[in-house]
């Protein structure tokens, strides 16, 4: 289970990390004797695997932080047994959200799916849980993932080919964390840096992309590249109603490369693997995802 501020915020499939690590200074006495001792202690990223279920709190602080309104925020990560008592914790201080990561999307798939999102705390101590904290309504079995195969996607003036998109790629949104040590403080500073986010690759079969040859010819071929020929999208990560759970809105998609069997841009159904730079992702989690 996650804590954010002393409240529950949601289960967790899966959690890493949180190691600690101490730099060790030497110095010479004398010319002879080295005397060494800790200078600043640096504490491993931590890396929660999580779906739909998590609070609303939860899901708006890594949406905030990948959006430019960071926060830093005290927590925990609490091991609870069989009866759902609390019997360890990896409490953090100060973390800041690092990145985010969405899984490759496949229409064929049955598989769960699931996203990871990695903190940068600068302090995290571990000790025994308290048996009589209460896990409130996050106490019950952990709620079910999304499908792979369960996904929208739309691009300005593209709906029609979208709607044969067979498979996304994984996308990231993440910024970069420096880190400062000042002195022999025994605590790692953090600050936030610049967003970071990756491409967006789709693949489609070939019949159906026409509108993506259009866009590519005039983006890249006659030079039409500026900023008011780049493509705003949206997808969405669906639940079995075909209602999202989750959300990533594009900006400024411009087109970089269009991979096909060859360039005669036959009507087959044969892949073709488009993909597209991107200057900004804003991850909304929606009604359904909320508990």
């Amino acid at each position: 289970m996650l804590e954010l501020d002393g409240n529950a915020v949601g289960r967790l499939f899966a959690f890493t990390g949180g190691a600690m690590k101490a730099d060790v200074i030497e110095s010479t006495r004398g010319g002879y004797v080295v005397n060494k001792h800790i200078a600043s202690v640096r504490f491993q990223d931590m890396e929660f695997t999580l779906g739909a279920g998590m609070s609303r709190s939860f899901y708006n602080w890594i949406a905030d932080s990948v959006s430019g309104s960071y926060a830093r925020k005290n927590g925990a990560v609490v091991m609870l047994d069989f009866d759902q008592k609390a019997k360890f914790r990896a409490e953090f201080t100060n973390a800041l959200v690092q990145e985010i990561v969405f899984p490759e999307l496949d229409a064929s798939s049955h598989t769960n799916g699931s996203i990871k999102v990695t903190i940068s705390p600068e302090i995290i101590r571990s000790k025994a849980g308290d048996s009589g904290a209460k896990v409130g309504i996050y106490m019950s079995a952990m709620p079910p993932a999304w499908k792979l195969g369960r996904f929208r996607l739309s691009i300005d003036g593209l709906e029609k080919e979208c709607r044969h998109v067979t498979q996304i790629s994984s996308l990231r949104i993440g910024q970069k964390i420096a880190s400062d040590s000042v002195g022999e403080s025994r605590a790692t500073l953090k600050e936030p840096g610049k967003t970071e986010f990756s491409n967006l690759t789709i693949n489609l079969p070939e019949m159906y992309a026409d509108g993506f040859f259009q866009w590519a010819d005039d983006f890249l071929i006659k030079g039409n590249n500026s900023q008011s020929s780049e493509k705003t999208g949206r997808l969405e990560f669906l639940a079995a109603s075909s209602k999202p759970y989750f959300a990533i809105d594009f900006g400024g998609l411009g087109i970089t490369e269009v991979a096909g069997p060859s360039a005669l841009r036959e009507k087959t159904n044969r892949p073709l693997k488009i993909s597209m730079y991107c200057e900004s992702m804003k991850f909304t989690a929606e009604a359904l995802a909320i508990r």
